[in-house]
C-alpha cells in the first residue's frame, strides 16, 4: 500500500462516523457550521497551516527553544496545560529514564538487572 492510498483509508476512518458526530453535537446544543466546517484532514487546510508556517520563517518568527511540558507520572505521557490545572499536585516519581539507553534497540539486554526489575514498594 502506497501513501496515497493510505491516507485515503486513513480519512474514510475519520469520516466513517462523521454524521454522528454531527448528530450528537447537535442534541447537547453546541453550535458548529458543518456545512461549512474545515477538517484537519483536508489538503486544503494542511497546505494553509504550512504556508503560515512558512510566512513566519521568512520573517524570522520562528525559534528553537525549550518548553516545560506537564507530565502524568502515572500515564506517563505529556498532558494538556487545561488537565494539568485540574487537581495538580507535585508527586515523586520513582521511574527512571536514560535516552542514551532506551534510544538503543534491545537496550535491556545491556542493563543490569536491578534497574529493570526492582521496583520500590508503595
Amino acid at each position: 500500500m502506497g501513501i496515497g492510498e493510505y491516507n485515503k483509508k486513513c480519512r474514510a476512518i475519520v469520516m466513517r462516523y462523521s454524521h454522528e458526530w454531527e448528530a450528537t453535537v447537535k442534541r447537547i446544543g453546541r453550535w458548529i457550521d458543518f456545512e461549512n466546517d474545515y477538517k484537519t484532514l483536508n489538503p486544503t487546510f494542511m497546505e494553509s497551516v504550512w504556508w503560515v508556517f512558512g510566512q513566519l520563517f521568512e520573517k524570522n518568527l520562528i525559534y528553537k527553544g525549550f518548553k516545560v511540558m506537564p507530565y502524568s507520572t502515572g500515564c506517563t505521557t505529556p498532558i494538556s496545560n487545561f488537565e494539568a490545572g485540574q487537581n495538580y499536585k507535585d508527586v515523586d516519581d520513582p521511574a527512571g529514564y536514560s535516552s542514551a539507553f532506551l534510544s538503543l534497540p534491545f537496550s535491556y539486554l545491556f542493563l543490569p538487572p536491578d534497574l529493570l526489575y526492582d521496583h520500590p514498594s508503595p
